[in-house]
């Protein structure tokens, strides 16, 4: 009977030990790298055209995101594998090329010549960095 106490106290210590620093881990945004693909793009809103570094993300990526958009909000399921042709932006890209203007959301603007819709503005935050430098995110969709 003491050996079983002594191993279960020191498998108790050690999953005590292991929770807390998951838990740490987690209030970290660090999605699997499958659920995005980092590109770049061809940005244009009729006025301005530049390269822009985003991702085509998944559902799973949204589920790791621990930010709310600071305007708009975020992607739907629907939004996934279909034709949902919505975007985030990063709030640096929201102030340097659409003038913080909150009446954005809801315009279009294409990537790479195909039409988007502005849904979101996400804070500028390392909590929501991935992958690192993008400024703008739309949802993976079924290759055609």
């Amino acid at each position: 009977m003491k050996r079983t106490w002594k191993y279960a106290a020191t498998f108790s210590l050690l999953c005590a030990l292991t929770f807390a620093g998951c838990h740490s881990e987690s209030e970290k945004f660090n999605p699997p790298e499958s659920s995005y693909k980092a590109a770049f793009y061809m940005y244009s809103d009729g006025n301005t055209t530049l390269r822009v570094k985003g991702a085509a993300v998944t559902a799973d990526f949204v589920k790791a995101a621990r930010t709310q958009p600071l305007l708009g909000r975020f992607f739907t399921k629907d939004e996934f594998g279909g034709d949902g042709r919505v975007a985030i932006i990063k709030k640096t890209f929201w102030a340097n090329h659409l003038g913080s203007n909150p009446s954005v959301i809801g315009k279009n603007f294409t990537l790479d010549g195909i039409q988007y819709t502005l849904i979101g503005v996400m804070p500028d935050s390392d909590s929501f960095n991935i992958p690192e430098g993008a400024q703008i995110w739309i949802p993976e969709q079924k290759p055609s």
